[in-house]
């Protein structure tokens, strides 16, 4: 009687120490899942906005159009940028369309600036951790390196629903 009731016992222990495992097991998936499911993102974008007490940087995605332009910021692009001839063949008074105001497609609108300030990029948060690697080249640098203006890219997890990134690595480009 003795030995059956110390296998019961046995067993029951052995069974209880497999379900166990097998619960850990699971928790250790569905964690590893959930860093699957959000893709890491590698984006360059140039900072506007350090915060040291937080180790949060604000960051502005920049267009590959908006650098490489050779015209000047204030002349008008395009077929109806003029040359040194005074404006031949473009109204300059509310030029465009009849009614005024709208101008030609393509060209400049007369030469005035356009009131739709031009794409300049998407901004976001970068949250820096203790574990984030943050680069020169090949030299580790500390984040009191950085400094608006500078030119980055950002290897990160996307942090909340939004934009923001949770970054695992900063590079510092020139």
């Amino acid at each position: 009687m003795k030995r059956t009731l110390t296998i019961v016992v046995i067993c029951l222990f052995l069974q209880t120490a497999a379900v166990y495992a097998r619960s850990q097991e699971d928790k250790t998936a569905t964690r590893q899942d959930k860093t699957a499911n959000r893709a890491q993102l590698l984006t360059t974008a140039r900072i506007t906005k350090i915060d040291t007490k937080k180790k949060i940087l604000t960051a502005r995605t920049e267009n590959d159009h908006s650098s490489s332009s050779s015209t000047p910021a204030g002349e008008p692009q395009g077929p109806g940028r003029r040359s040194g001839r005074g404006g031949v063949g473009r109204r300059r008074n509310g030029g465009g369309f009849p009614g005024g105001g709208t101008p030609f497609p393509g060209g400049g609108g007369g030469g005035r600036p356009s009131s739709t300030p031009k794409d300049q990029g998407k901004e976001f948060k970068v949250v820096v951790s203790a574990t984030t690697a943050i680069k020169e080249g090949e030299n580790s640098i500390s984040f009191l390196n950085l400094n608006v203006g500078d030119h980055i890219t950002i290897k990160g997890l996307p942090k909340g629903g939004g934009s923001d990134l949770e970054a695992s690595e900063i590079t510092l480009n020139h």
